[in-house]
């Protein structure tokens, strides 16, 4: 890669609803973002999928989902993930404690498959809902799925970063992103961020998405319309070519070169 700074903008919760969905074809289509990851256990996948047909350029890779929804494995195979009504247990923090190994690379292998079946390609990448794959021991299930598979891993931390790394596994140098109780990435908060961006390649999580009142399965709701626009303003783009950023995807991750998704975009 010739350019010194590279940015993968990922929308993570592609399928939570609906609404959240559109938001995130609409943050490709008019605003910086170039990936997101899809949540393959919720319902209304298929649907949900028509929406992407239009924006073949953005990156959609596998939003593995251990703690919201059913599970994609037959829930007497994996019962150390849900409660009794069949449900993935809504308590990250616990999860590593609680869950035995076999049952999580079941259920990773399962939502890998409903993500072949449904996506007419391959996930760009690998991540998780609550940032379950860094927990360890469930981190080396998820490293030794993205080797065997060949594809990038998310690391939110250095500690993960250095694992996938000692595995040649593709992972960005950076990582930035959070929730908060107001929209995490205000405009504000995106041009000084995009204004001090580190060389090399770094992954900006975000959560753009249409508010609905049926948005009761995430604490996240509101704030997501906040991000939306904060993604789509017009200031960004002259300081992405200011400062000689390409934006980019998961999938140019240890290539020669880059093409930066507005060149993509039809």
């Amino acid at each position: 890669m010739s350019a010194q700074h590279f940015l993968i903008v990922n929308a993570d919760d592609f399928n939570l609803t609906p609404a959240v969905s559109r938001g995130i074809v609409t943050s490709h289509r008019e605003g910086i973002v170039t990936s997101t990851t899809a949540m393959v256990n919720l319902p209304g996948l298929e649907e949900n999928l028509a929406l992407l047909v239009h924006v073949p350029s953005l990156g959609v890779g596998l939003h593995v989902n251990l703690t919201l929804g059913p599970p994609v494995s037959p829930p007497n195979e994996v019962p150390s993930l849900i409660d009794e009504k069949g449900q993935f247990i809504r308590d990250p923090k616990g999860l590593a404690a609680r869950a035995r190994l076999e049952e999580v690379a079941r259920e990773l292998a399962a939502q890998r498959e409903r993500f072949d079946r449904v996506f007419p390609r391959a996930p760009t990448h690998v991540d998780s809902h609550h940032h379950v794959h860094h927990l360890e021991p469930l981190d080396q299930l998820f490293l030794d799925s993205c080797r065997r598979w060949g594809l990038p891993l998310r690391s939110a931390n250095s500690s993960l970063r250095e694992k996938a790394r000692s595995l040649e596994i593709p992972t960005p140098d950076h990582f930035l992103g959070d929730v908060s109780e107001a929209p995490y990435w205000s405009e504000e908060n995106l041009s000084a961020t995009l204004e001090s961006l580190p060389e090399g390649v770094t992954e900006l999580m975000c959560h753009p998405g249409y508010w609905e009142d049926s948005i009761i399965t995430s604490s996240y709701s509101t704030q997501r319309e906040g991000e939306l626009k904060a993604l789509c303003s017009p200031h960004l783009p002259p300081i992405l070519d200011t400062r000689g950023i390409v934006l980019t995807i998961f999938a140019t991750l240890g290539k020669n070169s880059a093409q930066t998704s507005r060149e993509k975009r039809i």
